[in-house]
């Protein structure tokens, strides 16, 4: 099977955005609602492509994770990406 990450990772990103705009979250709901989508992309990223249950897939990217963590929006750090 071929896959291309690239679009793998824009359409995910892309599904955020619709889901968060139908929402209409402000705040920490929006953030929380954000980690929430991502979690599930991640958990299924991982179940398909994972190779080793200690290890990441590399089809996730390390910013979804980075700013997960530190209560920054994937979104923001992927819209400003190369400003």
């Amino acid at each position: 099977m071929q896959t291309n990450k690239e679009l793998i990772r824009k359409s995910i990103e892309e599904g955020l955005r619709n889901r968060l705009a139908t929402l209409n979250l402000k705040g920490k709901a929006k953030k929380t609602e954000e980690v929430a989508f991502l979690c599930g992309a991640m958990s299924a990223l991982q179940v398909v492509f994972g190779e080793n249950v200690t290890e990441l897939t590399n089809y996730i990217p390390p910013i979804w994770v980075i700013a997960s963590m530190t209560g920054r929006s994937v979104l923001d750090e992927t819209t400003n990406k190369g400003k």
